[in-house]
């Protein structure tokens, strides 16, 4: 049976990944290589807000032999600990070279758990060698449940893109992976501290090396405001 969605690794070998390039020898053709990054996320989500910047992704054309045009991107949601994906809403891609304009100028409907694919306007057309961030930003709703949890990732088969000039499929590849257990945040009480982070941290690092998705995850936290 062929598996083409998810791949295993333990941890150590999925962190491997991330210190090698992509092999010089391979065949020259139109390619696009994905990393989710890490850092620039809102984490923690508070209720009643807008612009929450839930994902960011890398756009790698390193090595392709002519631009890459994207028209859409397969943002794929999982939740957990009781949140609920429709309480992000209204979110938009963003090329982050034009923070203030939107790729797909619509309001979408509210985020699904699964495959949410956002269709750009008008077509990326992402030059050859060159890096692009795309964040995805949305509205949280009410109903934010505290403690909840996001995470978004991304199968490279569910990305259509193709050279600019032929019109050949790119080779959508993973650029590097890291591993980003999701962050537990427990209801909040005015003036207590909120202990046992690390440990949480290190129970989900544990958890995560047992199922790992063909590209690498962020995970982002929730909590409500009191």
């Amino acid at each position: 049976m062929k598996l083409n969605k998810f791949i295993v690794f333990p941890v150590a070998a999925v962190l491997a990944l991330g210190t090698f390039g992509s092999a010089s020898a391979q065949t020259a053709s139109p390619r696009l290589a994905l990393q989710f990054g890490t850092n620039g996320l809102t984490n923690p989500l508070v209720a009643n807000t807008t612009n929450a910047t839930v994902a960011r992704l890398l756009l790698d054309t390193t090595g392709s032999s002519e631009a890459i045009r994207l028209s859409s991107l397969p943002f794929n949601l999982i939740v957990g600990n009781g949140a609920s994906a429709s309480t992000l809403t209204n979110c938009r891609a963003y090329n982050e070279a034009a923070p203030n304009t939107a790729l797909n100028s619509s309001a979408t409907t509210a985020m699904v758990s699964g495959i949410n694919n956002i269709t750009f306007d008008s077509a990326m057309i992402l030059s050859a060698n060159t890096l692009t961030t795309v964040a995805l930003r949305c509205d949280v709703s009410a109903d934010l449940v505290a403690g909840g949890t996001f995470t978004v990732n991304m199968n490279t088969n569910n990305v259509v893109a193709t050279g600019a000039s032929t019109g050949l499929p790119a080779l959508v590849t993973i650029r590097g992976s890291v591993i980003v257990p999701p962050v537990v945040v427990p209801p909040v009480t005015p003036g207590m501290p909120v202990t046992g982070g690390e440990a949480t941290q290190n129970i989900a690092m544990l958890a995560a090396s047992l199922l790992i998705a063909g590209l690498a995850f962020t995970s982002i936290s929730a909590r409500k405001t009191s």
